[in-house]
């Protein structure tokens, strides 16, 4: 079922642009064959596959829009499981399980900040820089 259309790029009877740069994950982008033959070409299977790598399908239809061809459906979403921070820095916290399994454990709170920054990031989608202090570990 088409939800909502619009277009992104014209081209001519030899080539057209591909540009989908703001389509979101798990989107269709239909590209018309004016001839009817559906078929994909070697150009439309290269773009296909750039456009799967970024979560999008392809298909392809004919002029009326009453046959269509898809090419490649897209990718099922990338879904970010978020960390639970405080779970994780109870685990290497002074009262955490590597107390017991490590006789020669000792407290670092720099770890435990290191190891919340890059949660968060991962949690947020983001990258981060961390830099460990004399004495961290």
């Amino acid at each position: 079922m088409l939800v909502e259309a619009r277009a992104v790029a014209r081209g001519n009877k030899a080539a057209v642009l591909a540009a989908a740069r703001d389509a979101e994950e798990g989107s269709v982008m239909i590209h018309n064959h004016p001839s009817g033959d559906l078929e994909p070409s070697d150009a439309d299977l290269g773009v296909a596959g750039r456009l799967y790598e970024e979560g999008i399908g392809t298909a392809i239809t004919n002029n009326d829009a009453d046959r269509l061809f898809v090419v490649v459906e897209p990718p099922k979403p990338h879904v970010v499981e978020p960390l639970e921070i405080d779970r994780l820095e109870a685990l290497i916290g002074p009262k955490g399980p590597l107390v017991q399994e490590h006789p020669a454990y000792e407290d670092r709170p720099g770890q435990r900040t290191m190891l919340r920054r890059v949660a968060e990031a991962y949690n947020g989608g983001g990258v981060t820089l961390v830099e460990a202090g004399t004495g961290t570990g």
